[in-house]
């Protein structure tokens, strides 16, 4: 009994431990997020032009060192599994990353948003309320970034609106917040327990 009781403490220590190691791998990770991610990444053609500049070692480091950035759809990938995923842990720690990409490489991450924001609509009927508050929190940067204005929805194929048709006269407001308000409505209409349960919730 003693080395039952023995066991199950040894266990709940080591998956503290785990968790606790986990945590702080991924707080380490999204400080390695930086705003010169969000620029064009450089071709083979001209990292390959740019280390013929470069011959000496230490100027190369340099060089190499600034031209390494973040792939933004393989990250978005890995976050829309861990969005589905049965722990509210993942889930949490998937939508805290789609709002740091947001917020520190929108152009980049924009540019796959319709791969994903379905995805996050349907996370509002998550069972966790952290969950919800999370996912609506995303939901609110992709309505209100500035970007939403060069790259509306239709626009995941990396085609960027002019500035002057960007500017949107008659419209003040950002195309995705139309977007969301609208995947609201519908999905209340086709579902009328989601209003009743989360209605309220969402909407405050």
């Amino acid at each position: 009994l003693h080395l039952c009781i023995f066991k199950k403490k040894l266990f709940l220590v080591y998956t503290l431990r785990v968790r606790e190691a986990a945590e702080s791998l991924n707080q380490a990770l999204r400080k390695l997020v930086e705003t010169q991610d969000d620029q064009p990444t450089p071709t083979a053609e001209v990292i390959s032009f740019i280390n013929e500049l470069d011959k000496t070692d230490k100027t190369s480091l340099k060089t190499n060192s600034a031209i390494i950035q973040l792939e933004i759809l393989p990250v978005i990938k890995v976050l829309q599994r861990l969005l589905t995923h049965e722990t509210i842990q993942a889930r949490v720690a998937s939508l805290k990353w789609f709002n740091l990409l947001l917020v520190k490489t929108p152009n980049k991450t924009f540019r796959y948003i319709e791969t994903f924001f379905g995805l996050l609509m349907t996370t509002l009927a998550d069972p966790s309320d952290d969950v919800v508050l999370l996912d609506l929190e995303v939901l609110s940067e992709i309505s209100s970034n500035p970007t939403g204005f060069i790259m509306p929805p239709g626009s995941s194929d990396g085609t960027v609106v002019s500035p002057e048709r960007a500017s949107f006269s008659d419209v003040k407001l950002n195309p995705y917040f139309f977007k969301l308000m609208n995947g609201l409505i519908d999905w209340f209409k086709k579902d009328k327990q989601l209003l009743e349960d989360r209605g309220a919730f969402i909407i405050r």
